[in-house]
């Protein structure tokens, strides 16, 4: 038995390493250790191919950067935005433009002012910090801040 240890650790510990590595992957759902088990298995085969292990050092740090680097330039071109000029649009820009009856004052400085549209009832924002529009008023939404409208009277 010792002799077997002997002759064959550096596959041993390739192979603790390729299974340490599949089970670390399995347990994840990111990719954390996928680059190591091909390198793993690599080294595995060279060691038992009687190579030195100062080559089958090299071969993994190698085959592990190398896998590092393809997959961050593959992911890198199939994630990047297509135009990071361009503006998103989201369903909150049909809102702006739109017409509704002010169902309480709306005064900045209170932080008062709520307008129903499409049944939602949201929190709004005069465009004008001093102005106060009074409740019944017909008000068009400007904009969109955070999660308030931004109205003006019509």
């Amino acid at each position: 038995m010792l002799e077997f240890l002997q002759t064959y650790y550096m596959a041993i510990i390739w192979g603790a390493v390729l299974v340490f590595a599949i089970v670390v992957e399995a347990q994840t759902d990111a990719l954390i250790a996928i680059w190591f088990i091909p390198s793993a298995g690599v080294s595995l085969i060279l060691s038992l191919a009687g190579v030195p292990i100062w080559v089958q050092a090299v071969v993994f740090v190698a085959a592990s950067a190398v896998l590092v680097t393809l997959s961050k330039l593959f992911f890198e071109k199939f994630l990047r935005k297509k135009d990071k000029d361009k503006d998103t649009r989201t369903n909150m820009d049909t809102i702006i433009g739109r017409e509704a009856y002010l169902e309480e004052d709306a005064d900045n400085l209170k932080g008062t002012g709520t307008v129903r549209i499409n049944g939602v009832i949201w929190s709004v924002l005069t465009e004008k910090n001093e102005e106060v529009i009074p409740s019944g008023t017909l008000v068009e939404v400007k904009a969109v801040s955070g999660v308030k409208l931004v109205v003006a009277k019509k």
